[in-house]
């Protein structure tokens, strides 16, 4: 068996004889792919070892330098090198999506050490040769999944074979191959763009927000990515979110919240807000999701205010939540109900006749009880229950008034 060039070489010399082929008759994923060369500074490295779920890249400090920096968490793919490509020509174009979770020691780690060590230690200059063997290292990534490019039909309206080709997505990868046939390369925004919001493209997507690796941004190299989501992924799958004080959970929610109120479809949320923070306007957001959305919105309130922003715009004050006895009769009548069920294990006989009592609302009692005699009968019964009412400590509000007198039509 021959020796093997290194990498770099055979990858240089593939693609100086590489097959120029037609944009027509080829997919996406290839097309994207072809960009990328180790000519190209987006080359990042390549691979000291691979697995179903993990990897290990090799680079250097030059490549970083030229691909703007590799954070924590960064979006790398993964190429396969034109040497594969001609040897099992009918493998699909593919490239591998990786997230960088680490830095690892090279194989000569030790010798690394020890001659930083000396240097150090000896305050001795650096000569070129190892200044530059210095600056090797090696980063693990997981492997998010494979993009190919997928063919979904082979004849035309004519009859005649042509190749219609659509992006694909896996989760995993199929198969690997030995690591030095592979080219890592960090991609350009308008690249990464395509492949992360690849999945909602076709589902009227939102932006959500911008694509941001760290919290430090000292480089001016940073990525100018929008991050998209689709609505339908939060309204028909159940979305549960996690996370310790102050690591961005309300926002969050305030963000799915806008999405799904900018879609169109027709959901209803219910939100629970002890703070206020959805409901009322803020500082921190100069605004608020009911002032963002007040045309879809119904705002509640235990306690109902009025802020000085939304007066000076004539935002309505927030309905009352809290349920007045005296006014929706029925509701606080099954209120007292089941509370009284679910302190007490029986009900008493003689309080029997109050729970069974048909309650109904003062503005309904016409129409419940079209009968003059049903009438009298039940405002006499109502008249009872607000003096339960006051008897047990519950105070008609101020502008509350009701003449059971009139209720009952004259002779």
């Amino acid at each position: 068996m021959g020796e093997w060039p290194n990498a770099i070489e055979q990858a240089v010399d593939n693609e100086a004889i590489q097959e120029v082929r037609s944009d027509s008759g080829i997919g996406p994923i290839e097309r994207l792919a072809n960009n990328y060369t180790v000519s190209t500074d987006r080359l990042l490295g390549f691979l000291l070892d691979m697995s179903y779920d993990e990897l290990q890249i090799v680079t250097c400090d030059a490549w970083k330098q030229r691909c703007g920096g590799v954070p924590r968490n960064s979006l790398v793919i993964i190429k396969p090198s034109p040497a594969i490509q001609a040897s099992y020509p009918n493998m699909r174009p593919r490239l591998i999506l990786v997230r960088i979770t680490d830095a690892i020691p090279t194989p000569i780690k030790q010798e690394i050490q020890q001659t930083i060590f000396q240097i150090h230690r000896l305050q001795a200059p650096v000569d070129p040769i190892t200044n530059e063997a210095l600056q090797w290292a090696a980063l693990k990534g997981s492997i998010l999944g494979t993009y190919y490019d997928d063919v979904i039909d082979t004849i035309d309206e004519s009859g005649n074979q042509v190749p219609l080709f659509k992006l694909g997505f896996g989760n995993d990868i199929d198969s690997f191959f030995s690591p030095h046939f592979y080219e890592v390369y960090v991609p350009i925004d308008e690249h990464l763009s395509t492949l992360i919001n690849s999945f909602v493209a076709d589902k009227l997507p939102v932006k959500i927000g911008q694509l941001r690796y760290t919290e430090t941004i000292a480089s001016s190299v940073t990525p100018d990515i929008d991050v998209q989501v689709s609505p339908e992924d939060f309204i028909k799958n159940r979305t549960a979110l996690f996370g310790k004080t102050r690591m961005g959970k309300s926002n969050t929610i305030k963000v799915i919240a806008d999405i799904i109120l900018q879609s169109n479809n027709n959901v209803g949320q219910i939100i629970f807000d002890p703070s206020g923070e959805y409901s009322y306007f803020n500082e921190q957001d100069q605004t608020s999701i009911y002032l963002m959305h007040r045309d879809r919105c119904t705002r509640f309130s235990l306690n109902p205010r009025q802020i000085k922003q939304e007066q000076e715009e004539n935002v309505p004050v927030p309905n009352m939540l809290r349920t007045n006895f005296f006014q929706h009769v029925q509701l606080g009548h099954s209120i007292i109900t089941s509370l009284f069920d679910t302190l007490h294990p029986r009900r008493p006989g003689y309080l029997e006749p109050f729970f069974l009592w048909n309650s109904v609302d003062p503005d309904e009692i016409d129409t419940q009880f079209p009968d003059r005699g049903d009438r009298t009968r039940y405002c006499r019964a109502l008249s009872l229950y607000y003096a339960l009412l006051n008897k047990s400590g519950f105070t008609a509000p101020n502008n509350f008034s009701i003449d059971l007198n009139l209720v009952v039509p004259p002779n």
